[in-house]
């Protein structure tokens, strides 16, 4: 059997006890079990062959899960914090400032009530929309910029205190 055999045995056989539990369905060690297939020139087939990975080809999808997970935590955060910042902000505007956001004139023929409703109503699609274009980016630039700024102050103080032990 060439190495390659081998190597590919010892993969698919790693992974069946890590991932299908085989070590169960022997009366031997799992080692003893292997050697003696490959003394006896059987390579060894996982149970699910179309799911074997490599050594490497594991820990790429490992690093890629955790760069995902990640990446939706920080993804879940801004938007939390978009929406926090938003309703802070839309909570500051007074009820004039937050019609300005829309100068539409009252068409003839509608009531009075309605038509304050839909203006609010539009209003406040008009001031997200302004938030999330102009005044949201900003904001999150500054908060990342703060926080970095944070950061390199505590590395320097670090660094001080390293340096007066």
């Amino acid at each position: 059997m060439s190495a390659e055999i081998i190597q590919n045995s010892i993969n698919a056989f790693a992974f069946d006890l890590k991932h299908n539990e085989i070590a169960g369905a022997f009366k031997n060690s799992p080692a003893v079990v292997l050697t003696s297939l490959l003394k006896k020139g059987q390579p060894y087939s996982s149970r699910t062959p179309e799911k074997v990975l490599t050594p490497q080809e594991e820990a790429i999808q490992e690093y890629l899960l955790s760069q995902e997970k990640k990446q939706q935590k920080i993804t879940q955060i801004k938007i939390r914090a978009r929406e926090l910042a938003l309703q802070e902000w839309l909570d500051s505007l007074s009820e004039e400032e937050l019609l300005n956001f829309n100068q539409e004139v009252r068409p003839d023929g509608i009531p009075d009530r309605i038509y304050q409703k839909s203006r609010r109503k539009k209003a406040e699609e008009f001031a997200k929309d302004y938030f999330d274009t102009v005044l949201w980016p900003k904001q999150l630039k500054q908060i990342l910029h703060s926080q970095e700024r944070h950061h390199k102050i505590q590395e320097l103080e670090n660094k001080t205190k390293e340096f007066e032990l």
